[in-house]
């Protein structure tokens, strides 16, 4: 029946944004590891900033800078992946989160609309059942009546 397809429908469309916001869910949790990972190299981050500010006054001072140890350079290549990484996932996590929500808002808009395409049927139904029981009844008083004129 009507109402049976339209339940369907309904579980189907909340099944599926359902899984969509797994995958949202999920993307959070990716990136929430990232800034995990991201805070446990603040301490490198420091250890850069400590550098560089060193490096920075040894050059106001005029003096001859050696170059830095290769760990100093590898940490400061490690640092700048790690920042890249991080805002890789932040973007993407933006735009899934935004395709995300167009696809509910999208879903929830054609069951809205699903819905109350089924109601308006409902109702012209109930309007037409309506006017064949009248019909229905104004033939019987009819023939009721030419029976008793008989």
């Amino acid at each position: 029946s009507i109402k049976s397809k339209i339940e369907e429908n309904k579980a189907d469309h909340k099944a599926e944004m359902e899984s969509i916001r797994r995958q949202c869910e999920q993307l959070k949790l990716q990136l929430s590891v990232a800034r995990l990972v991201m805070e446990g190299d603040e301490n490198l981050r420091e250890y850069v900033a400590i550098l560089v500010r060193a490096h920075s006054k040894l050059l106001d001072r005029g003096e001859v800078i050696p170059a830095p140890p290769q760990s100093i350079t590898r940490a400061r290549a490690k640092l700048l992946k790690a920042v890249h990484l991080e805002n890789i996932y932040e973007q993407r996590l933006s735009v899934s989160k935004a395709f995300s929500d167009a696809t509910i808002n999208a879903l929830e808009q054609e069951l809205i609309e699903r819905e109350t395409s089924g109601q308006k049927m409902e109702v012209r139904c109930l309007n037409e059942l309506v006017a064949i029981e009248r019909e229905t009844k104004a033939l019987a008083q009819d023939a009721n009546n030419r029976i008793a004129e008989l």
